[in-house]
């Protein structure tokens, strides 16, 4: 969403018109990028450059709404408590309900290796495998009949788990 967002604003074109363009040009998909999780008092510590969540949920439901298809992620384990993820899961379960226009839900563990926040000593190292394992749970349970797709990052989570 925030390269869609940020190429439309620099361009000063309505983002509808510019994701058109794209889709004119190829683009068949919009990945679900730059949602980290969508809570703003996260995000403004998490990511305070990427768009807010409005602004993630507004760019999907246009993307949507133009004929792209799009996926959800959540990066977990970082600042944010469960609370946070609930907030997350509601608010693209509610837009999938009035777009269909999800594809999958993809949950990322938060992967802290050299990240400022990590070495400011400002966030944890990452979800723990139970978290992990609960993420996906919760979120077949809250996605399902509305995407049926919930995928798990072997890269970031090993093989293992």
């Amino acid at each position: 969403a925030l390269e869609v967002t940020e190429g439309a604003r620099r361009l000063g074109e309505p983002l509808d018109s510019y994701l058109r363009r794209l889709m004119d040009a190829g683009l068949k998909t919009l990945p679900g990028t730059a949602a980290e999780i969508l809570d703003d008092d996260i995000r403004a510590v998490l990511c305070p450059d990427k768009i807010d969540t409005e602004g993630w949920l507004h760019a999907h439901r246009t993307a949507h709404a133009v004929g792209l298809r799009s996926n959800v992620t959540i990066m977990f384990g970082a600042i944010e408590q469960p609370v946070h993820w609930a907030r997350h899961l509601v608010r693209t379960r509610t837009l999938q309900e009035e777009t269909g226009g999800f594809t999958e839900f993809v949950p990322l563990p938060f992967v802290h290796m050299a990240t400022p926040l990590y070495l400011q000593r400002r966030c944890r190292r990452g979800p723990t495998f139970r978290e992990t394992l609960l993420m996906h749970a919760v979120g077949r349970i809250a996605y399902h009949g509305s995407i049926d797709n919930i995928q798990a990052s072997w890269v970031k989570i090993g093989q293992e788990g």
